[in-house]
C-alpha cells in the first residue's frame, strides 16, 4: 500500500462516540491523501471502531493496556512501521475532541516544512488560545516548582485556582489573535504535527512517563537536535473541552503529573 501523505495517529480510551465522529469530521476535509492509526487503549464498544475502520481509512491496533498518550501513538507508530511501511511527509498525534477550522487545514499544513508545528487552538471552554504552549524554554526551577505544587494535593488547587484568574485576564483571546506565526519552544500537546524529518534528525514519541509533560519531552528533543518549532496561527482548530468537565484534576492525575515531571527533570535538567 502507498504510504500516505499525511498519518493521523489518535487515541481510543473508552470514548468511543468521540472518536467516530472525529473520523468522520476528518473525511469533510479536501485532502484524501491520509490515513488514520487508531491505537486502541481501552474499549466497551468495538463493534463501533471495527465498523468505523470498514467505512474509513482507518487501522485499529490494539495495545491490550492503557499506553497513555504518547505511549499509544508511540506503540500505534512502531506498528505501523513494523509492516514495513515508511514514514509519511506529515505525521499528526492529536486529541478526538477536535473541530477544524476549515476544510483545507490539511492541505495547507502539507505545505509546511517545519521539524514541529502547533496550530492555534481556541479552547471551547475558556475561548483562549492554547498555543504557543511555551515561547520559551521552561526553567528548571519552575519545573522544581510545579513539582513541589504537584506533591499535594490542596496545593494544587490553590495553584488551579489561581491559573484561572490569570487566564481571565490572558492576551490569547479569540479577540487578540493575529497572524504571529513564529518559533516557540513548545506547542500544546492536543493537536501535535510533525514534519518527516522529525524522525530524521533524532525525533521520538519513546516518553518515559505515562501521562503529562509530553509537550516538553518533545520540546526537549527539538531543542537538542537543533529543530524547528513553530506556531502558525493560520492553521486553526477548535478544542472542545467540555464545560462539563471538572476544574481539579483527580488526585490520582495529579500524581501522574508530578511523576511526568520529575522524569523531565532527571532527563534534561539534571
Amino acid at each position: 500500500m502507498k504510504t500516505p501523505a499525511i498519518l493521523i495517529i489518535i487515541i481510543n480510551y473508552f470514548n468511543e462516540k468521540e472518536v467516530v465522529e472525529f473520523v468522520q469530521h476528518i473525511s469533510k476535509q479536501k485532502f484524501n491523501d491520509y490515513e488514520i492509526i487508531l491505537v486502541n487503549n481501552g474499549s466497551n464498544q468495538i463493534n463501533l471502531l471495527e465498523s468505523l475502520a470498514q467505512s474509513y481509512p482507518v487501522t485499529i491496533v490494539d495495545s491490550n493496556e492503557n499506553k497513555g498518550y504518547l505511549g499509544g501513538a508511540d506503540f500505534g507508530l512502531t506498528t505501523y512501521l513494523n509492516q514495513n511501511k515508511e514514514l509519511p511527509s506529515h505525521l499528526i498525534v492529536c486529541n478526538t475532541d477536535i473541530i477544524f477550522g476549515d476544510d483545507l487545514f490539511l492541505s495547507k499544513l502539507y505545505t509546511l516544512t517545519d521539524d514541529v508545528i502547533g496550530p492555534t487552538i481556541i479552547s471551547s471552554k475558556t475561548r483562549l488560545n492554547q498555543n504557543p504552549f511555551y515561547t520559551n524554554r521552561i526553567s528548571d526551577k519552575k519545573l522544581k516548582f510545579l513539582k513541589l505544587i504537584f506533591s499535594a494535593y490542596p496545593l494544587y488547587v490553590g495553584y488551579q485556582l489561581l491559573s484561572v484568574v490569570k487566564n481571565s485576564l490572558s492576551l490569547k483571546k479569540i479577540d487578540a489573535i493575529k497572524d504571529n506565526s513564529k518559533k516557540v519552544y513548545a506547542i500544546h500537546g492536543s493537536f501535535m504535527i510533525f514534519n518527516k524529518s522529525y524522525f530524521e534528525k533524532g525525533g521520538n514519541f519513546n516518553y518515559g512517563s505515562f501521562l503529562y509533560g509530553e509537550e516538553i519531552y518533545i520540546a526537549e528533543l527539538a531543542r537538542i537536535n537543533c529543530m524547528s518549532v513553530t506556531y502558525h496561527s493560520s492553521l486553526k482548530i477548535i478544542h472542545q473541552e467540555h464545560s462539563t468537565t471538572g476544574l481539579f484534576k483527580k488526585p490520582l492525575h495529579v500524581k501522574y503529573m508530578s511523576q511526568s515531571i520529575n522524569y523531565l527533570l532527571n532527563r534534561f535538567f539534571s
